[in-house]
């Protein structure tokens, strides 16, 4: 199996971009974000927790808990990963794992890599895998200072540099 990482330089930097125009199709393209969308789906089912649009994730309030889409999404993510760092790169593992060996998938996009621990992790469990790692420079990105994006950049096979706003 082909594995196509994907880091960049913040939100906007345009890491799913890449990815839709890498594949033939959506299954194709795999999210660390879309383990902590499902659980939260299934948590409060009567919001779109995979609506990418910023302005929905940040001004969209949940129920009674008076935080946006966003501050779930984030305080998910990190709350289970102070439990177990690697807890979501090891389900995406087990699942990139299961769409090589059941479906079929030759070549697999992950388009959100955010931490080097995960990285990492990612890379050592499946380094008989055909790996390649890009990073999306772009200056216009809104900084993500909760992650390592300037590591990750660091550790890129490939700086893919994004100079148009994308449509």
């Amino acid at each position: 199996m082909k594995l196509i990482m994907i880091s960049g330089d913040g939100q906007g930097a345009g890491r799913t971009f890449l990815a839709r125009k890498m594949t033939d199709n959506q299954s194709q393209i795999f999210s660390i974000v879309n383990l902590i969308r499902s659980h939260l789906q299934r948590k409060y089912p009567q919001y779109d927790w995979f609506n990418k649009e910023p302005e929905y994730k940040s001004k969209t309030l949940v129920g009674s808990t008076k935080k946006t889409i966003l501050q779930h999404l984030d305080e998910m993510g990190r709350g289970e990963k102070q439990k177990d760092p690697l807890i979501w790169a090891k389900q995406l593992v087990d699942i990139l794992i299961y769409a090589r060996d059941n479906e079929g998938h030759q070549t697999v996009v992950l388009d959100d890599i955010r931490f080097v621990d995960e990285y990492e992790y990612i890379k050592n469990r499946l380094h008989t895998e055909n790996i390649v790692h890009f990073h999306v420079a772009f200056e216009k990105a809104k900084p993500e200072p909760l992650y390592e994006n300037e590591k990750l950049r660091l550790l890129a096979d490939y700086i893919v540099v994004r100079q148009k706003q994308l449509s």
